[in-house]
């Protein structure tokens, strides 16, 4: 087979998975789509502004402090997560931060 060979690389140990030879793809990808995620993520507050405009029958200047307190949350949430990670490991919450983060409902880890 070509790529992985999947019985070394679903080994638990971490040394034999970094030996995997498709490791630093499968690492580039797995950030590449968080990376994405997040960019998502704040865009979507933007797309839904006008509707939340005509919901509520605000002016736009009012309706944008939606999007500020958002991205200001989002913000002044980094450095505390930034702690855990040095605490509990980044790629540990990295992986809860990617999974779990996104599991309000058990379909929106698609969606």
């Amino acid at each position: 087979m070509g790529g992985f060979e999947l019985n070394r690389c679903q080994a638990g140990d971490d040394a034999e998975v970094q030996d995997c030879p498709g490791y630093p793809w499968l690492v580039v990808g797995t950030v590449c789509v968080g990376a994405f995620m997040a960019a998502l993520d704040a865009s979507i507050m933007n797309i839904a502004l006008p509707v939340l405009k005509r919901h509520f029958d605000v002016r736009m200047h009012i309706i944008e402090w939606v999007s500020l307190a958002y991205l200001l949350t989002l913000a002044g949430l980094v450095v505390p997560f930034a702690r855990l990670a040095d605490m509990f490991g980044r790629r540990r919450m990295y992986i809860l931060g990617f999974i779990g983060g996104r599991r309000a409902h058990p379909g929106q880890l698609f969606t």
